[in-house]
């Protein structure tokens, strides 16, 4: 017998022989190990959105083919999980779970799909995926709750704390302690936790809700009431920051809800035309969705491109003329275009077609506000007050029904109205910044100065509020205060010329004799004028009443003269009248200056 080198084509063969041996054994003995399973299908009668669908199928034949594969089980659970399809997500990822003992990710992916129907066995599943993954900052997190909610204060304690390690200054892991600590009945602890918090400025109201609680614990309503008032139910749970989830929502998320949270990602990032191209690429696939159609047509409105939205609406509407969401946004870009009649009349259809949407009624009503006639404005009022009946609790209608009252020139009930949106609101600088507004406009200027006084001392880095409550200060005649606030803002603000021309002439012309300061005005308003090179009339104006102030009549006429050359309307113009009402105030301001110093006196600012 002769022995030599095996031909290469029987090695081959012998190769292929044992891989199909080994295939024939693998399938019985993941057979006789796992059991068979189908993948699960949607429930009988559930209407998906074709991206949906096609996923689902793809997803469901990809399993059929490697049905002991742990991760493609995982993805179709992904895809149940994030559209809310839980108990086939849960199925799914049961099987993963049992093919792969050695991933966290599915045993926490469980967790998370069975936290709203059991929570023992979801935190059973946080327990597994921290035996592999200790360093899962999420897992820990969702552990102290469970922990919590059964009442285990120190192992929850232990797991917020562990969050909180691996996300420092997480506001969810933060409200967690706290959370512990309310339960341990030790409310000043709490409170250091929600301070901590608030100071990171979480999402949601759920930190606020829980300081009041803290309060309260410790006895002290009235500081609780600032946070949240009795009774007031609680709010949604801050959502802890887990890359993990986002990820995944980010990567599952096929439908046009999906598409349109991206699209929002992407506008606050300024990146207006993915955002466009996120839901171009939804109707792309679904070309005839009315209601995707509507949604872009949506953010060409939020990117203030309207003229772009119209198309939008009228080909949705075409589709489905029955969504009066596309009818009332159609009259609101109709609206913005210049075409308000149009807009109003659209507006209308949407609120006949659906009567009870409050969102249509306050948009009509806004519109027809602005109109400004007395059966426009009767109507509005209807309307708002059908708003404010069915969300009494929402401080935006309060705010929109205030602002048709003061159209009205009812300035009382306006204000009334405003001050249920602050009672709701009591923490939002935005809503009372707004409520300061209207005070100013109706002319309730004290209300107005208390309001932004308000917002300033919760937010002293809002200029636009400082601003404001420095003009009601001034229009009060409270000079001393409106210097005080002026000089807050250029703590923050030092080159902000509004607030430097503003303390100088405070200084130099306020009647509060020991608010003036000669010497400091003439300082900021030199500053001013060689800042403008001297072609600033209104600089030179403030320079002259510092050099009065400082007694220094002559230069001051000189300066005043110096503005009113500046004034003088050019050869060319449309007439030898100035007509900028901002100039004509200049021009007034510096022909009363000049009348005093020519009778050797100082200017004093007269009080509104």
């Amino acid at each position: 017998m002769r022995f030599g080198k095996t031909p290469v084509i029987v090695t081959i063969a012998l190769v292929l022989a044992v891989a199909a041996a080994l295939t024939g054994i693998y399938k019985p003995w993941n057979f006789l190990r796992y059991g068979r399973a189908e993948p699960p299908l949607p429930p009988s009668g559930t209407e998906l959105e074709k991206p949906l669908a096609d996923r689902i199928e793809e997803r469901v034949e990809h399993v059929r083919a490697h049905p002991y594969d742990a991760k493609v089980w995982g993805s179709l659970g992904e895809t149940y999980d994030v559209h809310g399809i839980l108990t086939e997500a849960i199925f799914c990822y049961e099987r993963a779970q049992k093919l792969d003992r050695k991933d966290p990710r599915w045993p926490y992916l469980l967790g998370i799909a069975q936290r709203i129907g059991d929570q023992k066995a979801a935190l059973a599943c946080f327990e597994r995926a921290i035996a592999l993954a200790p360093d899962m900052a999420a897992a820990h997190f969702y552990a102290g709750h469970g922990y919590l909610q059964s009442e285990r204060f120190d192992d929850s304690q232990r797991e917020f704390t562990r969050a909180l390690e691996l996300a420092p200054e997480d506001p969810a892991a933060l409200i967690g302690l706290a959370k512990v600590s309310l339960s341990k009945h030790e409310p000043k602890l709490a409170i250091g936790f929600l301070e901590r918090a608030i100071a990171k400025k979480p999402a949601t109201r759920e930190a606020y809700w829980l300081m009041a609680s803290a309060w309260r614990d410790a006895g002290d309503e009235a500081k609780a009431a600032e946070y949240s008032k009795p009774g007031e139910p609680p709010p949604q749970q801050e959502a802890f920051a887990d890359q993990l989830r986002s990820q995944q929502l980010g990567n599952e998320g096929v439908t046009l809800r999906f598409a349109r949270m991206r699209a929002d990602v992407l506008l606050s990032r300024n990146q207006s035309e993915e955002a466009i191209a996120e839901l171009t690429h939804y109707l792309d696939k679904v070309p005839k969705s009315a209601t995707a159609l509507g949604a872009l047509g949506d953010l060409y409105i939020k990117l203030d491109r309207p003229i772009d939205a119209i198309p939008r609406y009228q080909a949705a509407n075409s589709i489905d003329p029955a969504l009066g969401q596309v009818l009332s946004m159609w009259g609101t870009a109709l609206y913005r275009t210049g075409k308000p009649e149009e807009g109003i009349e659209k507006t209308r259809q949407a609120v006949t077609l659906e009567p009870m949407d409050l969102d249509f009624k306050s948009n009509l009503a806004s519109m027809l506000a602005a109109q400004g006639t007395k059966p426009a404005l009767e109507e509005a009022l209807g309307l708002m007050n059908d708003v404010t009946k069915g969300r009494p609790q929402d401080p935006r209608a309060w705010i929109n029904l205030a602002q048709v009252l003061g159209a009205s020139l009812k300035a009382d009930e306006a204000i009334a109205a405003f001050q249920k949106a602050v009672d709701l609101a009591p923490n939002d600088p935005g809503v009372r910044h707004e409520f300061g507004v209207l005070c100013a406009r109706v002319g309730h200027l004290p209300e107005a100065a208390t309001a932004f006084a308000a917002v300033v001392k919760a937010d002293p880095t809002r200029l636009e509020a400082r601003t404001n409550l420095i003009h009601a200060l001034t229009m009060l005649g409270r000079q001393t205060e409106a210097i005080a606030e002026l000089r807050g803002a250029l703590e923050i603000a030092p080159k902000n010329p509004q607030f430097r021309a503003q303390l100088a002439w405070l200084l130099a012309t306020s009647k509060d004799d020991a608010a003036r300061n000669g010497p400091e005005a003439l300082s900021l308003a030199r500053e001013l004028v060689e800042g403008s090179q001297g072609k600033n009339p209104e600089f030179l104006v403030i320079q002259a009443a510092a050099e009065a102030e400082s007694g220094d009549f002559p230069s001051a006429l000189l300066s005043i003269d110096a503005g009113l050359e500046i004034l003088k309307p050019k050869p060319g113009g449309d007439g030898s009248v100035v007509q900028d009402p901002m100039l004509v105030g200049i021009i007034d301001r510096a022909l009363a200056c000049r009348k005093v110093f020519q009778e050797g006196r100082a200017y004093r600012t007269e009080v509104p």
